[in-house]
Formats: structure tokens, C-alpha cells, sequence
């Protein structure tokens, strides 16, 4: 019983979070800044946090994450592959998954026989126990569990995206991202498609701003067993500013988002009504020389995140932690994430 208990927590079944799994966020650097990164996400997760932003990718792509949340009871995966300039647009797929895996299951190791612990093929047995105790499928006083027979199971959640972006002019940029949704919870499963907007804006070279829609056609999710979900629109507004140091190599790159929704949702909310709740989140990254990172953020659940990185021509290798806000109560989390410019480095190989 704890074990299904801990699934419905972290697989939420009610509408307001059918679609909590893809809330954990999507790319190392983008998580460590809180997920305020609708302006300037990497172009390698923009299939997720803004598809607008794919127009920025210079040359074909790619990234994996892998994330160990809650002390390493739930784990998180994401892949990227970008494409940019094909016939017009940058194109974009990415996979994401969130699983418990190799939890217990015990359900066939019962040996319910009753409270006498005699069952049919023990010497003496008569009859049923009279308390109604025997074959009642539940572990009563004297009986007990054949261990040989406890298997295990997983419980996942899953969503691809196929993403397209266009640039309208030098500073404008909108892109569609397509995702099909999949739970499989073990006893049920469920299947759903969602599509989700987004539009980039630079207003100098320094100053973006970002902006999407998720769902926003309203996303329905189809269970097995005949219960229907929906997830209801949600919109993000963010922007960030660039900062160089004169005669120092240090950039410094603050950021801000407000993300709204109207299914009710209204924890940590700094606008709380029946229709609309609005929250935000904060993110501020450092760059050395444009090849280290250091990056601090402060996600929409008031989550803490540190994180590093270490880019090259090639790629980056980053690392982020997470603690506070859900993290305090569920364990912290662990990070870590490499992006490839394969083009880069085919180069690097042939030198």
C-alpha cells in the first residue's frame, strides 16, 4: 500500500497535474536557472521550453540528460537532436521520460491460507478458516509470503516532441513544438497529443524576451481503463538581459519569468484568483571567458538551483543540484548533462 501511496504522489492522477512529470523541466543549464529560460533557453532544449528559440541552433545538435530526483527514487532522461536551415526552418526532436523503476511487487507471493496457517495441501486442513481469513488477499496474522515469487514493476511517464522553428525577421522568431503523451502506470496506461507555441524576440543583442503557450489547444489524455484527463493551457512570459564587464571576462546574465495557468493550481502562487494564477521564477547565470558557467536559479515552486558548466566548440558538460522547496521534503537532486555540436566536432576528429 505505502508503494502505491508514493506512485500517486509522484505520478499524479487529478487533471491539475496530469501533466506534473514534464514540470521537472528539461536540460541541465535551463533547470539550474530555475526554468526561467523562455528567452534564452540552448536551442538543444527549445523543442521544450520554447520552440521559437530552435531558429538560434548554428549547426546540427544534439544533448542528453540524465537527473536523479528525490535521492534517486525517481529518474529523469531527455534527448535532443536539432537540425537547423532545412528547407526554411530548424527543426527539432527530443524524448522525455520520468520513471520508478524496480519497485517491489508482491501480489503473487500471498500464501493466504488464513490465521491457522493450514491451507489446502498442509496436512491437516478440514475446511476454511471460519473468519473468512483464508483467500481474502490479504497478509493475515499467521500467514505469510513465499519471497521466491516477489517480482518488481516500473511506473513511467513519457512525452516526444517534434518541433519546427521559423525566423520571421533578424529579431523574430516562432516556432511549434507537436508532443505525444504516454503513462504507464502499471495497471493502466494512457496516450495523449498536445501542442505548444512559442515566440523569441530579441530587442538588442543583449536584451531577449520569450514567450509560449502550452496545450494550447487544451491536451487530452486517453486511460485504458476509460477515465479521460485534461491539461489546460498554460502560457509563459520571460525576458533576460546580458551583461559584459568592461576589461574583465566576466558576462553575467540575469533572468526573469511569470508562468500562468488556469487549472486552479495556486501553491507558491504570487497571483491567486478562481480563473488565473500566476508564478514566477528567477534564474542568473555567469560566464568566465565564455567557457565556464556558474549558474544560480530559483524555480516556480520556490525549488533552489545550483549549477556549472564547461563549454567548448565541441559541446558543453554541465552539472546541476537542486534543493529547498519540494526538494526539502522528497531529497535533493542530482543533474548531469552533455550537448554535442557534431559538426564542431566531425571537424575536431579530422584534425
Amino acid at each position: 500500500m505505502l508503494l502505491v501511496l508514493n506512485s500517486n504522489l509522484l505520478f499524479g492522477f487529478g487533471t491539475k497535474y496530469a501533466d506534473s512529470f514534464l514540470k521537472f523541466g528539461n536540460g541541465v543549464r535551463e533547470i539550474s536557472l530555475g526554468g526561467a529560460t523562455v528567452s534564452n533557453c540552448d536551442p538543444t532544449s527549445a523543442y521544450y521550453w520554447n520552440p521559437g528559440r530552435l531558429t538560434e541552433a548554428k549547426n546540427i545538435c544534439g544533448r542528453f540528460m540524465h537527473s536523479e530526483e528525490f535521492n534517486g527514487i525517481l529518474n529523469l532522461d531527455h534527448g535532443s537532436l536539432i537540425i537547423p536551415n532545412y528547407n526554411g526552418y530548424s527543426w527539432g526532436i527530443g524524448f522525455f521520460r520520468s520513471g520508478v523503476d524496480d519497485i517491489p511487487y508482491s501480489r503473487n507471493s500471498l500464501i493466504d491460507v488464513g490465521n491457522d496457517g493450514i491451507g489446502p495441501n498442509d496436512y491437516g486442513y478440514t475446511k476454511p478458516d471460519i473468519d473468512g481469513s483464508e483467500g481474502n488477499g490479504i497478509l493475515d496474522k499467521g500467514e505469510r509470503l513465499d519471497f521466491g515469487k516477489i517480482g518488481s514493476f516500473g511506473a513511467s511517464e513519457s512525452a516526444f516532441f517534434i518541433s519546427a522553428g521559423k525566423k520571421i525577421n533578424k529579431k523574430f522568431s516562432i516556432g511549434l513544438s507537436v508532443k505525444t503523451l504516454y503513462k504507464d502506470l502499471f495497471i493502466s496506461s494512457a496516450l495523449g497529443l498536445g501542442f505548444d507555441i512559442g515566440a523569441a524576440y530579441g530587442i538588442n543583442s543583449n536584451w531577449l524576451v520569450g514567450a509560449t503557450i502550452s496545450d494550447f489547444t487544451t491536451t487530452y489524455l486517453f486511460w485504458d481503463d476509460g477515465r479521460k484527463e485534461i491539461i489546460s493551457p498554460k502560457m509563459s512570459i520571460g525576458t533576460s538581459y546580458k551583461l559584459s564587464i568592461p576589461d574583465f571576462p566576466l558576462t553575467l546574465l540575469p533572468m526573469i519569468q511569470f508562468n500562468c495557468s488556469f487549472d486552479g493550481e495556486k501553491n507558491h502562487s504570487i497571483v491567486k484568483s478562481d480563473f488565473l494564477t500566476i508564478k514566477n521564477a528567477l534564474g542568473f547565470e555567469i560566464q568566465i571567458k565564455d567557457r565556464i558557467a556558474m549558474r544560480f536559479g530559483m524555480d516556480e515552486n520556490t525549488g533552489y538551483h545550483l549549477g556549472a558548466g564547461i563549454m567548448t566548440s565541441a559541446g558543453q558538460i554541465n552539472y546541476g543540484f537542486s534543493l529547498g522547496g519540494t526538494y526539502a521534503s522528497l531529497g535533493n537532486s542530482h543533474q548531469i548533462g552533455i550537448t554535442l555540436n557534431f559538426s564542431e566536432l566531425l571537424k575536431l576528429m579530422k584534425s
